[in-house]
């Protein structure tokens, strides 16, 4: 039985759209940044309070100086996050 060869013409800018498609997808997803929201940090620590949060966790000058807790705006309101790595800070106020 006769082999053929076959011509397969590719579009190499739609090959490289979906090239930068996948890999800002995966890219995306293996690098998004993990983070923690008040309510987050008033489990782990079992305070109920957004003073008590706000005085010993906010402005700790380790979370400071660590960067562990920035700002994001939703919408108009500005809401608290706090980096995945709080958790070690956060161990020292768990129940």
């Amino acid at each position: 039985m006769p082999q053929g060869i076959a011509n397969i013409n590719f579009n190499d800018n739609l090959l490289a759209d979906m090239a930068r498609d996948y890999l800002k997808k995966y890219y995306d997803h293996r690098l998004k940044p993990v983070w923690l929201t008040r309510s987050d940090i008033k489990k782990i620590t079992g305070m109920k309070s957004d003073k008590w949060i706000r005085d010993h966790i906010d402005n700790n000058p380790y979370v400071i100086a660590n960067g562990l807790k920035f700002d994001v705006t939703n919408g108009t309101k500005t809401v608290p996050r706090y980096h995945e790595e709080i958790r070690e800070f956060l161990k020292r106020f768990g129940r």
